[in-house]
């Protein structure tokens, strides 16, 4: 379920988007009206606020409600990028902040791994989100509004999981020997 709480916003972007004649701005406004929703639910669910959800909430209400107020399609379309990139602080940040990768906090109750493989995944992690940040600039500045609206929804989705995929199958080896070593200990 928190897959797709996570990933409403988007899909009312979108829908809005394509409901609204390819209107960046009714989309954007849909998308901050869902942020502040979101923000609301999860604080009373859970009375606290999730890093990642008060970065995108954050990004999608102070760049959103920038464009909206000045009419700038080009904010609406660096958010993204700002989006990427601001994880990509986070994460780095938080190996020197919390002394472990943001990633390990997040994972470790479900898998043990040798602190270099923590800290060589949220690299990757790191790299992965600095070249899409990019490479939304690129869609962005290169292409219509239709075809970047479709990468950032389709295109930078299925980039992620895909890059998942491949570090599901970096990790193998090292969920495998966890796997046993539980297995062995039960």
């Amino acid at each position: 379920m928190k897959p797709v709480f996570d990933l409403f916003p988007l899909i009312v972007f979108f829908a809005a988007f394509k409901y609204f004649d390819g209107s960046l701005f009714y989309a954007t406004g849909a998308v901050i009206i869902v942020s502040v929703l979101q923000l609301a639910l999860y604080w009373f669910k859970y009375r606290r606020f999730d890093r990642i959800l008060l970065i995108t909430a954050g990004l999608a209400i102070g760049m959103g409600g920038i464009a909206l107020l000045f009419q700038n399609e080009t904010l609406i379309k660096w958010k993204p990028t700002a989006m990427y990139w601001a994880i990509a602080i986070l994460m780095f940040a938080s190996q020197f902040i919390f002394k472990k990768p943001i990633i390990q906090s997040a994972l470790e109750h479900e898998l043990q791994l040798p602190r270099k493989i923590w800290i060589r995944l949220s690299l990757m992690w790191i790299g992965f989100f600095v070249v899409m940040g990019f490479v939304n600039i690129y869609f962005a500045y290169n292409f219509p509004t239709d075809v970047w609206v479709n990468f950032k929804v389709f295109g930078g989705l299925g980039l992620t999981l895909l890059f998942a995929v491949v570090q599901t199958i970096y990790l193998f080896p090292y969920i495998k020997a966890d796997k046993e070593a539980k297995h062995n200990d039960g």
